[in-house]
């Protein structure tokens, strides 16, 4: 769906999907248009998932699988999968469903508990709107097809530009296995269709419910840096800040009303929005332009158990500083800092440097679920090290002669010592990617690039839900090195990986 703008998607004229085969049941005539939604075209079916096991062959058509977890998971509102109100969906939608329910969901939150997983409770809302089913069997499908792949002989390319990737950088190999192929072949036709039903919520969101509509457009962001992390993201960020500003009434009314769930769903988008602004290719609309109350809100509501476990007050900086750089950078052709704007991002890295990692970290105690202050201390200084690499080199990039730390390797060097207390068998392991990269990009220091690209395999090997924008990071940070080890020695280079990130025409999003 590259090239497909989300305005695009909301003047299609798309009529509902009817198959062939699918008779309504008596009981339940509303259910079958569910069921329908995932029937493909042309006659094609869903390919069976087989058993969740290592064997990894399917099992006879006839043979009536056991849907994993079915008898000690309960879904959101009390509900199992065996429960009649899912039994109009077919085995492999419910097989799917299972396993978002089981393992996807508590990927992409620190802490997996009731009445505090956004992702769960939008699974009750699926049978309802195939929009989201479809997205959610699609992400599960996705998921299992990463979690079996395995590093073999066969290399993984990204779509980037060949004239601008050299050939000699660092490739990951991936082998799928027939299994892995199907599944994903799974979560493509699902997705495909999910794009389709997409249309009727988007023009009438009114009657829909803004609930269902962003939360179609955070599990297709979801599903997008699952993939790969590049360039179809953006698409759905798009649409998710028409949908929040869209809120009719003043948000600063509204949102002490707001249902937890929605809150849930605008602080996600607002944190990925804010993320995406930081990596990607400088863009017309800008970074996310909502009013500062909503954000900062948004912000610090994410911060109890979104898995980023960033500190509102650090990503607001950096919106502020990618709101700046855009704005500078439409300035075509000048292109010049003013002695304001030079001086607003010198007072931004002061701000970012002054932020006290435990006095947060304590703070948040009083609303995290459980008692994690060692870690969030080490997790949040080594965010806060990564906003001040980061906008240390937005400001050098802008302003050559501005004055900026001389010491980002020391930087580099915090960011590694406070992650090493954060281990893969840590719920907040998976807060860690984006100053991982940061350190990463801005080291010239060869071990701390083996450390970086260690992390970053760490990662992609324990959370699937990860494995997309992960390697694609990887490859770009080969690159990127690459660039700045060809350029030694020369007088052009200035070593800004930010400026190397633009030149390589990536739109990528590390979350």
């Amino acid at each position: 769906m590259a090239g497909v703008t989300f305005e695009d998607i909301r003047q299609q004229k798309v009529k509902p999907v009817r198959p062939r085969s699918a008779v309504p049941s008596p009981q339940n005539l509303e259910m079958a248009s569910v069921s329908a939604a995932i029937v493909p075209e042309h006659g094609l079916k869903l390919v069976s998932p087989a058993a969740w096991d290592r064997s990894h062959h399917r099992l006879p058509a006839q043979t009536k699988r056991k849907l994993p977890f079915e008898d000690d998971v309960k879904l959101a509102l009390g509900r199992r999968l065996t429960d009649p109100f899912f039994q109009d969906l077919n085995h492999d939608a419910r097989f799917y469903i299972s396993y978002f329910n089981h393992s996807v969901c508590k990927d992409l939150v620190i802490y997996d508990l009731p009445q505090q997983n956004p992702f769960r409770e939008l699974i009750p809302l699926a049978t309802q709107h195939p929009v989201l089913l479809n997205i959610i069997i699609a992400n599960s499908a996705l998921n299992m097809a990463n979690a079996s792949q395995q590093s073999t002989a066969r290399s993984f390319s990204l779509s980037l530009q060949p004239s601008k990737i050299p050939p000699s950088i660092p490739q990951l190999w991936i082998s799928p296995t027939s299994q892995s192929s199907s599944w994903y072949k799974d979560a493509l036709v699902a997705k495909h269709r999910a794009l389709r039903f997409l249309n009727a919520v988007l023009n009438d969101v009114d009657s829909t419910g803004i609930d269902i509509a962003l939360g179609s457009v955070l599990l297709f962001t979801e599903f997008e840096l699952a993939d790969s992390g590049i360039k179809d993201w953006r698409l759905h960020m798009h649409g998710a800040r028409a949908l929040i500003n869209s809120v009719k009434e003043p948000y600063t009314l509204q949102y002490a009303n707001m249902s937890s769930l929605r809150r849930r769903l605008i602080a996600n988008c607002l944190v990925y929005d804010v993320l995406s602004s930081t990596l990607a290719r400088p863009e017309s609309s800008g970074p996310p332009q909502c009013s500062s109350m909503m954000v900062r809100s948004s912000l610090q509501y994410a911060e109890a158990n979104n898995y980023l476990s960033f500190p509102a007050v650090l990503l607001e900086r950096v919106l502020v500083t990618a709101q700046l750089s855009q704005a500078i950078q439409d300035r075509s052709p000048a292109k010049s800092i003013t002695s304001a704007q030079e001086y607003q991002i010198a007072s931004l890295l002061h701000a970012a440097q002054s932020f006290d990692a435990r006095d947060w970290a304590s703070t948040l105690q009083s609303i995290s679920p459980h008692g994690d202050l060692e870690s969030r201390i080490h997790v949040a200084s080594a965010h806060k090290a990564a906003v001040c690499i980061y906008i240390s080199r937005v400001l050098r990039l802008l302003s050559p002669t501005a004055e900026v730390p001389d010491d980002l390797e020391l930087l580099v060097s915090d960011i590694i010592h406070h992650l090493s207390f954060v281990t893969s068998n840590s719920e907040l392991f998976k807060a860690t990617s984006w100053p991982t990269f940061v350190a990463g990009a801005d080291t010239r220091d060869l071990e701390q690039q083996a450390w970086a690209m260690a992390r970053l395999r760490e990662l992609w090997a324990c959370l699937p839900c990860t494995m997309g924008y992960v390697r694609s990071a990887m490859e770009i940070l080969g690159a990127i090195w690459h660039k700045r080890d060809a350029a030694m020695g020369g007088t052009t280079h200035t070593g800004d990986w930010i400026q190397d990130l633009q030149v390589l025409e990536i739109d990528l999003m590390i979350a």
